[in-house]
């Protein structure tokens, strides 16, 4: 009797063996996890690797459906999705500036194609594209491109999707730090390649798109930061303005640039902090700072004195028109621009 149990024990066993080999992890299905919940095929390769997009690779065409990035990653895919939804039968142009509306893209601008696709490789252009646009991160520097291309009739839209990922160059600005997120996408017929890094972050607040745009920032900043320093302004005005790609940094009192010239050297006194926000590309016909006066120094005659020195020439090769100068508590505002 007692091998008789024995045996219908090791059939049991043997039998619950079997059972559990038809499922690991909980997993009961053979599709893979984000094929089972509906999550969108993502064509994007970190920078570095070379990545196709495969055939059949839409973005889901529901916002719903996206928003798989990470939380402290800009979700690509559902900021397309929710875009094209909201622009059906908008062409190349203006699906790139519905983009700019974006608080991420605020500080982009509108890009042709004409004469070269930005982020691509420069030996190469598509064929068989009817219009193309794209948006395009020139002020901030980090070539951080959306390129939006429709097709011609009888184009692959599938094969061009693949082509454009093939000559993606992350690095087409700074090879040495180099987009870290590329991805390629067809949507309703249109084709799309993104290159951009993956912790985007919104810009809020007032933008500036021409010089005289900074006065109102100026107001806005000093209000909300009253104990703020000059550099820190100055660098608020950097990254806040879509002009083109700015420096900001300290200065001292003595021979500052736009004040003089070579025959008449000037030297700026009476400030006791200082700070310059200025194209990164001279010459150029623009140039900021902001003061704080020293102690006991009267404002306007602070200002009376940098407006009697201010060379509107000082560029040699370009030459501005316009001296903006404000006030806000004891901030002083001084730009030199062409209006």
């Amino acid at each position: 009797m007692k091998q008789v149990i024995s045996l219908l024990l090791a059939l049991l066993l043997l039998a619950a063996l079997f059972a559990g080999c038809g499922q690991t992890d909980g997993q009961t299905s053979s599709e893979s996890p984000a094929t089972a919940t509906g999550g969108p095929q993502s064509t994007a390769a970190p920078a570095g690797e070379t990545q196709s997009a495969p055939a059949g690779s839409e973005t889901p065409e529901t916002p719903a459906d996206t928003g798989t990035a990470p939380a402290d990653e800009f979700d690509m895919d559902l900021f397309l999705a929710e875009t094209l939804a909201a622009h059906p039968d908008a062409g190349a142009e203006e699906l790139c500036r519905a983009m700019l509306e974006s608080p991420y893209f605020r500080l982009y601008g509108y890009d042709s194609t004409e004469y070269f696709y930005p982020g691509l490789n420069y030996e190469y252009k598509p064929e068989g594209v009817r219009e193309a646009g794209c948006v395009v991160d020139n002020a901030g520097g980090t070539g951080t491109v959306i390129l939006v291309l429709i097709p011609e009739e009888g184009t692959d839209a599938e094969a061009l999707s693949e082509e454009l990922l093939e000559n993606a160059m992350p690095g087409w600005v700074n090879f040495e730090d180099p987009l870290d997120r590329q991805a390629s996408y067809v949507i309703d017929g249109k084709v799309i390649l993104a290159l951009y890094n993956h912790d985007m972050q919104p810009v809020e607040g007032p933008v500036a798109g021409m010089a005289r745009d900074f006065v109102e920032i100026f107001h806005a900043w000093a209000a909300e930061h009253p104990a703020g320093s000059c550099l820190e302004l100055a660098d608020w005005f950097r990254t806040h303005q879509r002009i083109c790609g700015m420096d900001a940094y300290a200065v001292q009192e003595g021979v500052l640039t736009g004040f003089g010239d070579y025959e008449h050297e000037v030297e700026i006194k009476g400030f006791s902090e200082g700070a310059v926000f200025a194209p990164q590309m001279s010459p150029s016909n623009f140039i900021g700072y902001v003061f704080r006066p020293a102690e006991g120094t009267d404002a306007e005659a602070f200002i009376a004195m940098l407006r009697e020195n201010a060379n509107l020439n000082w560029g040699v090769c370009v030459s501005a028109n316009t001296v903006i100068t404000e006030t806000d508590g004891d901030l002083v505002l001084f730009m030199m621009c062409s209006e």
